[in-house]
């Protein structure tokens, strides 16, 4: 359905933006913010459901984001809190909005990231030629997340 995919990249670029800006100016990922976008978010998968009655799609998507929030969660706590947990709870909302159909996707959406968050960690040692201990990783994620919806196409 092409409407949902219009609105779910309207959501992701009306959301991204400012959630981008403010990690980059603060190092963090508002609560309130994430709320309004999950918020966008179950509205698209609710209009989805309705229209498409798929609700085994919306049930898994769910579960997955749920699964890769504790997934992450744990594994970043046993290697010492390396990113931040607005970091973890955004990469698990775009899971549940993204749908992949592959793992092969996902994997291509979760290398991406790196990429864009090391091209980061590169431009601001350049620019500041000294690192402070931490990278912005919401607009690598966005970045990353919009190249995906563009090579999925």
């Amino acid at each position: 359905m092409l409407i949902d995919e219009i609105l779910i990249a309207i959501l992701i670029i009306s959301f991204g933006i400012p959630i981008g800006l403010h990690d980059l100016a603060f190092q963090k990922i508002s609560n309130s913010v994430l709320s309004k976008f999950l918020l966008g978010a179950l509205s698209i998968k609710a209009l989805e459901l309705v229209v498409l009655e798929n609700f085994h799609d919306f049930l898994v998507c769910g579960l997955g984001s749920l699964l890769l929030l504790i997934l992450l969660s744990f594994c970043n706590n046993y290697a010492g809190n390396p990113v931040g947990y607005g970091d973890i709870k955004l990469m698990a909302l775009l899971t549940f909005i993204l749908n992949f159909e592959k793992a092969t996707n996902f994997v291509f959406w979760l290398l991406t990231i790196w990429i864009f968050g090391a091209l980061s960690f590169v431009a601001i040692s350049l620019k500041k030629m000294r690192f402070q201990g931490s990278i912005a990783m919401a607009p690598a994620i966005f970045m990353a997340t919009i190249t995906y919806l563009a090579a999925r196409r």
